[in-house]
């Protein structure tokens, strides 16, 4: 072996220390790692700080949420109040309506709802007397030197409020501002902070008033001063509220409250124990509030900090140096190799024989090593071919010999058109193609190999170019996979998705990002070119809910993350076309080691018509419980009459004149015939349901005749007058229906409104754009409006002494909804009733006609 030459020496004495190359490739990766370093804690920074914002936000919506529900309230009582015939409410009243809002249960914060009277000086004592019928220790406190007063006269709970009792708003400046505010206004108002008289604690505090008015609800601003009868309002312990309406265990933010200079609410303090002192992020932000403007300044707090907290940055930091480490050791390595190297050739005076012994030792681990890769690349699962530019498989492994099913060396050196079908062979000629003049790999190429057996196989194939050592790229590596299995499963998975009626939905809580299927967005009103206008946040999701709706879904979805909690809540959504409508949404999260939800998936299900059906089946439980009890009145009343007298008919049998005897028997008579009048009622207002007619051209003149043939003994016992007033002729509906209604409306008019001299009835009809009104007017006594709605219930009689079972007018109403119309009463007392039924339009032009028919019978025959 002869000895180095001078240029190899000169290239092993070059590598035995650093270079300008080794020391920028280093200077390179350490930019690369501090860039990667500062990309990652970015992306950390800006999704802490976008969680900030939606924790911040989702304070301000809950806040603003819950006043609007407290005004609400507020508004109910005034409404209370309007709805009075008397114009006021009593004390028993306001306990009835404070117990049915149930302020506990569905205003957490609230202390209570009261009411507050608006009253001159003149009006003192009638006032102080009037409260204290009720209530003997009632007093207006405390003495001022205004000239009107405005007491707190109820506040429910009573007991938590007793203190208040009596308060005169006008003794304090903001609470009496406030007040002169919300009358001037006609709208709800709160005060500035004020200490509570019931808060025992002393802690910051408002009330909030709405007014009302005497006559209507909403006078004229020069007329509110003059009618201004009260105000309902709610005391409120700022603390008590907060705590209410934002649950400490769902946010990782503090709050501090401010209106004005003055602080109400502070969560921003060293006692908070989740107070942090340098925070992250903070946010103030001014909110205008029924007359007030309340500041709030949010900050992150320590278990924000944890929560956001990520160590992917510091970790990439940290291999990052140790990859430097690495090619630092490796450069120096290298470079004590090159000396070690150096010496050891200047060292090596080895003969031929033992250079040709090395030789060949190299040969065969060579040769070894190129069995180990061909062992490994057969035992590859993956179809591995060897090919150049011209379609010729220069070599394979194992695996797609097999899938072709013959031996590796019946293929090597032949082209793919001789194993494939000539379509599939010409594709792939194609894209090796496309990738040889490319010099880039193209990876997931689809590929469908059909068979010659019909077997049809959908193959992803990488493929990447070789050079040749002139640099050219002329041989291809193929790397194939057999995905056929998973696109049939994919595919299933997408028609199963297309096919069914629930929405579905994916969620990622890292992200906020939620992806919907299409028959999410359809069950939501979207048609196919819409749906970028759905973005895909939780955010989104959460917008379309209804207000009421949208805080328990997002604590029922955070729960079931957190927790073995089950997801299935149902709420309200708003469709493209701004209606709400009812869902039912149903998930199961991915948990991780430690149990919380990394991902969410599940559905939704449009459920208002399950909703109505609910609703609509209680109100019919309602009226049958009506009925029920009603009914059972009716008929036991003539039947303990019956009973009565039967029973004193047995009794005195022998010891009394049969003229009393006789009118024991006529007075079970007229019970049993009441009785039977009423079953009778009952029969044909169950059969209402049932029996149905088809609907035909009726003449109204034809169907009164008729009516006034079947009713003609009660015309003629009360020399009854009856007028004709048809503009429309004809109806186009159920003949035995209409009867029904017209007979009952006839006879109603016969029993109770012929009590004036010189009875009159009319009977009519009206056209009104698309509908034809059919009436029965008397000259009567007349109804009260508070009566007009009671009529039309079963067994609700004004009169008990003109008889009667209480089912006609019911009969009238149900038979006139089930004709897809309705039924009315216009009277007042001492005018006279009009009965009014509405019905659908006819062809028939309209006619008027009138008659006077003295109601004997020989003018009706």
């Amino acid at each position: 072996m002869t000895s180095l030459s001078d240029t190899q020496r000169a290239r092993l004495e070059r590598g035995t220390h650093l270079s300008w190359v080794h020391w920028a490739v280093i200077a390179l990766s350490l930019v690369l790692t501090v860039s990667a370093w500062h990309f990652s804690r970015m992306q950390v920074r800006d999704k802490a700080e976008q969680r900030f914002e939606r924790e911040a936000s989702q304070v301000l919506d809950l806040v603003q949420d819950r006043m609007h529900k407290y005004e609400d309230a507020l508004w109910g009582g005034v409404a209370l109040f309007h709805a009075s015939q008397q114009g006021g409410v009593n004390y028993d009243e306001w306990v009835a309506y404070s117990e049915s809002v149930r302020i506990d249960e569905r205003y957490p914060g609230i202390n209570g709802i009261g009411v507050i009277n608006a009253i001159g000086p003149d009006e003192v004592e009638a006032f102080l007397a009037e409260q204290r019928e009720r209530r003997p220790a009632f007093e207006i406190h405390p003495a001022h030197g205004e000239d009107e007063f405005w007491p707190i006269t109820y506040i429910e709970p009573v007991e938590a409020n007793r203190a208040a009792v009596g308060l005169d708003m006008a003794h304090e400046a903001n609470r009496f501002d406030a007040a002169k505010k919300a009358r001037d206004t006609g709208a709800a108002q709160i005060t500035g902070p004020i200490v509570l008289v019931q808060d025992a604690q002393q802690t910051p505090g408002f009330l909030f008033f709405a007014p009302f008015y005497e006559g209507v609800a909403h006078p004229e601003p020069v007329d509110r001063v003059e009618t201004i009868r009260g105000l309902v309002y709610a005391p409120f312990v700022v603390k008590r509220l907060m705590q209410g309406v934002l649950h400490k265990e769902n946010r990782h933010v503090g709050v501090r409250l401010t209106d004005g200079s003055s602080i109400i609410y502070d969560e921003l303090v060293a006692t908070e124990s989740d107070y942090d002192p340098s925070p992250q992020y903070t946010k103030a932000e001014a909110v205008s509030f029924y007359g007030r403007t309340w500041t709030f300044e949010i900050a992150s707090g320590v278990s924000f900090d944890a929560a956001s907290a990520n160590s992917q940055p510091f970790f990439i930091l940290v291999a990052g140096l140790m990859i430097e480490g690495l090619l630092v050791w490796l450069f120096l390595f290298h470079a004590r190799a090159s000396r070690h190297a150096l010496a050891f050739a200047d060292l090596v005076s080895t003969d031929l024989k033992r250079t040709q012994a090395e030789a060949v030792a190299g040969a065969s681990r060579a040769e070894s090593n190129e069995r180990e890769i061909r062992t490994l690349l057969d035992a590859m699962p993956a179809y591995i071919y060897y090919k150049d530019g011209n379609n010729t498989i220069l070599d394979m492994n194992q695996t797609a010999a097999d899938a072709m099913g013959m031996p590796i060396e019946a293929v090597r050196g032949h082209k793919t058109e001789e194993f494939f079908p000539a379509k599939n062979a010409a594709e792939f000629l194609v894209a090796d193609r496309a990738v040889l003049a490319s010099g880039e790999p193209e990876l997931g190429i689809e590929e469908v190999h059909e068979g010659g057996n019909g077997d049809r196989r959908i193959i992803r194939t990488d493929k990447i170019p070789l050079a040749n050592e002139h640099g050219a790229y002329d041989r291809i590596l193929a790397i194939a996979t057999d995905i056929t299995e998973l696109r049939e499963a994919q595919d299933r998975f997408d028609r199963a998705v297309t096919g069914s009626a629930d929405g579905l939905w994916d969620y990622n809580p890292a992200t906020g990002d939620v992806w919907y299927s299409d028959r999410f967005k359809d069950l939501v009103g979207y048609a196919p070119e819409e749906y970028g206008l759905l973005a895909h946040r939780l955010e989104s999701w959460l917008s379309l809910l209804h207000p009421e709706d949208k805080e328990g879904n997002l604590q029922a979805i955070e729960a079931h993350l957190s927790s073995d909690a089950p997801y299935d809540h149902q709420f309200r959504m708003r469709m493209r076309t701004g209606q709400y409508r009812w869902f039912r949404a149903r998930g199961q999260a991915l948990r991780s080691e430690d149990g919380t939800g990394v991902q969410m998936s599940g559905s939704i299900t449009d459920i208002s018509v399950l909703r109505e059906a609910h609703e609509e089946l209680t109100r019919k439980n309602v009226e049958l419980e009506r009925f029920v009890y009603s009914a059972s009145h009716d008929l036991k009343a003539p039947l303990l009459t019956i009973i009565g007298y039967a029973e004193l008919g047995v009794g005195d049998a022998g010891k009394v004149a049969a003229d009393e005897l006789r009118d024991y028997f006529r007075r079970v008579a007229r019970a049993g015939n009441k009785l039977n009048e009423t079953v009778d009622d009952l029969l044909e207002l169950s059969r209402l349901g049932r029996a149905h007619h088809e609907p035909e051209e009726i003449a109204l003149d034809g169907l009164l005749d008729d009516i006034i043939a079947a009713l003609e003994q009660g015309l003629n016992e009360k020399h009854v007058c009856i007028e004709r007033s048809l503009e429309h002729p004809s109806v186009y509906a159920d003949r035995v229906r209409i009867g029904q209604i017209m007979q009952n409306l006839v006879a109603n008019a016969i029993r109770y409104g012929c009590s004036a001299a010189g009875p009159v009835i009319e009977i009519g009809s009206r056209l009104e754009g698309e509908y034809v009104h059919l009436f029965v007017r008397d000259n009567g006594d007349g109804i009260a409006p508070k009566h007009h709605d009671r009529i039309f219930e079963l067994f609700n009689r004004l009169s008990a002494e003109e008889g009667g079972t209480g089912v006609g007018l019911a009969i009238v109403r149900q038979v006139a909804e089930s004709l897809g119309g309705r039924a009315w009463v216009e009277s007042e007392e001492g005018q006279g009733a009009t009965f009014w039924v509405s019905l659908g339009h006819t062809s028939t032009q309209p006619e008027t006609a009138s008659a006077c028919e003295q109601a004997d019978i020989e003018e009706i025959a």
